[in-house]
């Protein structure tokens, strides 16, 4: 049901912190029925579409959650925060050539944004290129420039990837079941 408060930015943090509060007991779909109530109260506040999108790909929702970030993505397409979001967006749907593509014309526009090669080799890897990532993270002398944190990271991304796509069989005896 819907919060009939007088106070809309109450009503809105109230849905939120329920929506939250779903997520973090693994209940997606009902915390996208919380973000929907939110957008009811507050239909063009910021970060209420994206963060229903992320409920829905987590409820398994991958169109949903697709169509919501093309039609943000549509209407603030200049914002270059949000390129990086809906690009991240991309990666986590498998859409990785779509995302590097992405981030590349945003770095050309912004080089002095380093965290921008950083999202490109983690793209990079969750597609199974793993040369590619390491030299988007390398310098023009071929020395990596990252921190040992972002190395894990980048390691762990490959892991993921290659689990992904692995036979069904090898899959569960990594899982252990």
């Amino acid at each position: 049901e819907k919060l009939a408060l007088a106070n809309s930015d109450l009503a809105v943090d109230i849905y939120r912190m329920a929506a939250q509060w779903c997520l973090n007991r693994n209940q997606p779909a009902q915390a996208a029925a919380f973000y929907e109530g939110a957008l009811a109260v507050a239909p063009g506040r910021a970060g209420l579409l994206e963060e229903l999108a992320e409920a829905q790909l987590a409820a398994g929702k991958k169109k949903e959650a697709a169509a919501i970030w093309e039609g943000i993505y549509a209407a603030s397409s200049k914002e270059v925060g949000l390129r990086v979001r809906y690009a991240n967006f991309l990666v986590k749907v498998g859409e990785e050539d779509q995302a590097i593509k992405m981030m590349r014309e945003i770095a050309v526009e912004r080089p002095e944004d380093a965290s921008m090669r950083h999202w490109i080799a983690d793209a990079y890897a969750r597609a199974g290129q793993i040369a590619p990532a390491i030299k988007e993270l390398a310098d023009r002398n071929g020395v990596l420039i990252v921190i040992k944190d972002v190395i894990y990271e980048l390691l762990d991304a490959v892991k993921g990837a290659m689990i992904e796509r692995a036979p069904a069989e090898i899959r569960r005896a990594e899982l252990g079941r």
